[in-house]
């Protein structure tokens, strides 16, 4: 899922003051583009906190981390601010071409790929296990319990199975992948408190992707939707007023409860805008809005 003239130095001024003054109060239900659809109506975003891109940071030291009782040591290579995270990641690799990504602020696992050209060469070849969705999906939980305790606490989702195919010898050989998340709901809305297993059907595990995992612990969080709705309702209009775009109707595809890097708790909502160009042609576009609910005290 990816990203005015006459008050422009006002809108300006707070904008800056939004991305970058971590003691600000926002005005509660603010809302923001912070993405859009790259398409002939994308607009520009308001705020850029997850842009998308990596990074690099200069003079970063070779970092270890352990996962699951087993140390992996690996070469600074990138960072990112993956969308919805507070924090930056700085990505390793080791010499056996293995990815981890840890939080610049706690060093905490943000991610583990183990998808490596060993995997590839050997994954797929060996036997399946005995029930393996339902043994990926207990494989995974019980990982998933070592990084955010309780899981019952958690909603727990599965992706569609993904199955893929390598041919040796004349003989084909399939491996299926089961990702398994677990979120955490807030007020209903689930948010960026997550954490994502992926396995295969031969049993072994292939990846972990954390979010900001506890972030909204003992955080009391108190928003009416309809306000929210209402505010994000006058975005998308005031977004496409002068656009050739002619907004007709617009469908929320996602919501979740979210931490910025400078602290504002927001529900971030990804809609889809319906509507006609300007030859009067029905199309549709795209845009992530950030609204503002309150602030996560230090």
């Amino acid at each position: 899922m990816k990203r005015i003239h006459a008050v422009f130095l006002a809108l300006l001024s707070f904008v800056l003051c939004f991305t970058s003054c971590g003691t600000t109060h926002y005005e509660k239900y603010t809302s923001l583009i912070s993405d859009s659809v790259n398409d002939q109506y994308s607009v520009n975003a308001e705020i850029d906190f997850w842009t998308g891109t990596y990074f690099e940071k200069k003079n970063m030291a070779d970092k270890t981390c352990t996962v699951l009782g087993k140390r992996y040591s690996g070469s600074y290579s990138k960072s990112i601010i993956d969308k919805m995270n507070s924090y930056t990641t700085n990505i390793y690799l080791d010499e056996n071409g293995i990815e981890f990504g840890l939080r610049h602020d706690t060093g905490e696992l943000a991610y583990i790929n183990f998808m490596n050209a060993e995997f590839f060469n050997t994954q797929p070849y060996l036997p399946e296990v005995n029930h393996p969705y339902e043994s990926a999906v207990s494989l995974a939980t019980e990982i998933a319990a070592e990084y955010i305790g309780d899981v019952r606490a958690y909603t727990q989702m599965i992706d569609e199975p993904v199955t893929r195919y390598k041919e040796r010898d004349g003989i084909t050989y399939e491996i299926t992948y089961y990702t398994v998340t677990f979120a955490k709901k807030i007020n209903g809305y689930f948010s960026s408190d997550y954490i994502a297993v992926k396995v295969t059907s031969k049993g072994t595990l292939a990846s972990i992707m954390t979010g900001d995992i506890h972030a909204f612990d003992d955080i009391a969080i108190d928003f009416e939707a309809t306000a929210v709705n209402q505010s994000i309702s006058k975005k998308i209009e005031s977004t496409y007023t002068n656009s050739k775009f002619q907004v007709k109707k617009s469908n929320i595809d996602d919501q979740r409860i979210v931490l910025t890097p400078n602290g504002d708790i927001c529900l971030c909502s990804d809609i889809v805008v319906e509507g006609t160009d300007a030859s009067n042609v029905e199309t549709k576009t795209g845009i992530s809005i950030l609204t503002v609910l309150g602030k996560k005290q230090k």
